[in-house]
């Protein structure tokens, strides 16, 4: 997420500095079990003066930067309680601004009611929080139009042109200090399909990008920071058959002028025969898709059979 909002604000004419905490914990921090527990759970209190020496290091290496605005990222629940030691030490040190976002302000369902968020302006330990998609809200709120919706409220406007949104900026990321050098990618948001045990297209209209923005943004991120490994983050990546198959050709092209070629991964639908053809799953194995979760609720046992003849085992995961 901030990789993804930091090329939307640099686009909007904004300087910013993305840090990932989360790596830094994971590389840094000696014996971190009881730590990453604290701050999951909260239930080893005796752990809290360690939390808390190191979230103050953490805001001190931020605050010399001298920014206007701090946005924290509250990926999911179990980020709340370091979110808000970030937040008090913050206010203790600082006038900044502070901005909140992410799925970890909400309570309940995947875009229910962001409590959080309002729990912790009525506090007065966050200046701005926004619900759901971020990108135009962020902006807005730089602009200083604090009553785009989303912005301190449970309201929000979804982006219907996600082709518009500006590709993720990772220039501030240390790729090889990951285990693994893969970028995430988002091709649409919604889905096409009502499956009973997923509530996301309850609160998503099902939007998509282009096939030909998809492979750019692979692209770009292959030349730039020499990336080959990508993950989708879609409910389902062939939920537009036709701009996926569009995906698929062009990105199966481009690796053929590469010495190693791109891979990506991503939550796949099966369709009906009668609407791909063999050049489809060619096109789906040249262009690097190397692991497709498929889900399927009736006729799995033809469906696997099916899968198998195209892929080999150890790239299905059923």
């Amino acid at each position: 997420a901030p990789a993804l909002l930091k090329g939307v604000v640099t686009e909007a004419g904004f300087t910013c500095k993305t840090i990932d905490f989360n790596i830094r914990f994971y590389n840094e921090v000696i014996d971190s079990t009881a730590l990453e527990t604290y701050f999951s759970t909260g239930l080893n209190v005796e752990e809290h003066d360690r939390a808390s020496d190191l979230v103050k290091h953490w805001v001190d290496d931020i605050l010399k930067l001298n920014p206007k605005f701090i946005g924290i990222s509250v990926f999911t629940y179990q980020n709340r309680i370091a979110t808000k030691l970030f937040c008090e030490y913050i206010r203790k040190l600082s006038t900044v601004k502070i901005i909140l976002g992410g799925q970890g302000l909400s309570d309940g369902s995947i875009l229910g009611a962001s409590g959080f968020g309002k729990q912790m302006y009525d506090e007065n330990l966050t200046d701005f929080w926004i619900r759901s998609e971020g990108e135009n809200s962020l902006v807005e709120l730089l602009k200083n139009n604090i009553e785009y919706p989303g912005i301190n409220s449970n309201t929000f406007a979804q982006i219907d042109d996600l082709d518009s949104i500006p590709f993720p900026n990772y220039d501030d990321y240390e790729l090889d200090s990951y285990e693994k050098r893969m970028l995430p990618i988002t091709g649409s948001r919604g889905c096409v399909r009502s499956c009973s045990f997923c509530d996301i297209h309850d609160h998503w209209k099902y939007r998509y990008r282009s096939g030909q923005s998809m492979a750019d943004e692979i692209i770009h991120h292959n030349k730039k920071y020499g990336v080959d490994q990508f993950r989708f983050t879609d409910s389902l990546i062939n939920g537009n058959l036709k701009e996926f198959k569009k995906f698929t050709k062009i990105l199966a092209n481009y690796n053929r002028s590469l010495n190693k070629s791109i891979k990506w991964s991503s939550q796949f639908i099966v369709r009906a025969d009668g609407q791909v053809n063999e050049e489809y799953w060619q096109h789906i194995a040249e262009s690097g898709g190397h692991s497709l979760a498929i889900g399927v609720e009736t006729g799995s046992d033809s469906v696997r059979t099916h899968m198998n003849k195209k892929f080999s085992n150890e790239d299905l995961d059923y």
